[in-house]
Order: C-alpha cells, then structure tokens, then sequence
C-alpha cells in the first residue's frame, strides 16, 4: 500500500500471529467453545491466569512510572484482582499464587511487550465471557475476561496511543515484538 507506514502495532500483530493462534486451538478456551468445559476446569484455568497475571503485574510495577509518563496506568489494568475475586465468587477462598515461569521483562521495551499482549488479551474476553455464562450459568463470575465492560474499546485504544508514542521513543522494535512472543509461549499455559 502506497503511504502506508508500518507501525509497531502492524509488526506485533504479524509476529504474535502463529502464537496467538496456538492458544485458540488448545487448552481451556479450545474447550470452552468446544462445550467442554466444566465449573472445575474453570476454576483451574482463571487459577492458571490469576497467577500469570500476578507475577506479570509485580514485575510490570517496576515500570509503572515510565509507563504513566504516555499516559498507561498500570493500577487500572491489573487483572490478577479481577481474577481472584471470580474464583472467591466461585467458592475458592483459599487460592495460592502457582509458581511460573515468566517472559523476560529486563526494560521497558520488554515490558511493553508484555503488557500488549496482557491487554490485547482482553479483546477476546467479551466473547469468552459471553460463552463462559451461556455454557455455565448466567451467574457465572466473568470479570477477568471482562474487565473494562463497555469502556474496553476505550481502554485499548488509549494503550494504542501510548504504545506508538512509547514505542517511538524506546526505539526498539525488535525487544518489544521479541518480549510480546515471549509471552505467548507462558500466558494461558496451563501445563506450567
């Protein structure tokens, strides 16, 4: 395309493809839309992510005033929380953060790496949600997929800003799409 600049975005969601991809074919949510997945298996999976999403969030804490500074702040996009609260409203009072292994996030091109694909996780979570109470019940606790609510487009679109603002000034392409791939071979992987 003629005039067209190839942006940070363009590149992640190139080289993040086949590792997004992988993740819709298997695991919890290849059997949630595959209508086998049971109150116990989500449990285990939003144990699975409460704890991703824990040790992603504390490492991504060291950023935070980097990040505030193009507007991105972290305290309205932590998910561990939201996490947590579902499994209580399912009975799980008792949880335990699961040791994990974690992408790399040594800067701040790697974490803005990870925080893309953490909140780019959000996109889909609408619609798991949605399958999630159709497969479960209605009164099926969903925040952690849901997390913004109606205001999700606006959330993601503020991350776009910043990430393009952020991304220009770090000037390191390579280290943001390596640490978003990076990430992809943990988040959702329930066999670590």
């Amino acid at each position: 395309m003629i005039g067209h600049e190839i942006t940070i975005r363009d590149k992640l969601k190139h080289y993040i493809k086949p590792f997004h991809d992988s993740i819709e074919s298997g695991g919890y949510g290849a059997a949630l839309f595959e209508g086998k997945l049971d109150s116990q298996s989500y449990i285990a999976w939003l144990k699975s992510m409460y704890s991703f999403h824990y040790h992603a969030e504390k490492r991504l804490e060291d950023f935070g005033e980097e990040f505030a500074k193009y507007g991105i702040e972290l305290q309205k996009r932590v998910r561990a929380q939201k996490a947590l609260l579902d499994l209580k409203n399912l009975g799980e009072h008792r949880v335990e953060i699961i040791p994990m292994k974690m992408p790399r996030i040594e800067n701040s091109a790697h974490a803005l790496g990870v925080l893309y694909v953490l909140e780019g996780s959000t996109m889909g979570g609408e619609m798991i949600a949605k399958e999630l109470k159709k497969t479960l019940g209605e009164d099926t606790p969903t925040s952690y997929f849901n997390p913004y609510g109606e205001q999700k487009m606006e959330m993601w679109m503020e991350l776009l800003e910043s990430l393009k603002k952020m991304a220009l000034d770090i000037d390191s392409d390579e280290e943001i799409i390596l640490a978003a791939c990076g990430t992809f071979l943990y988040f959702g992987r329930e066999d670590l």
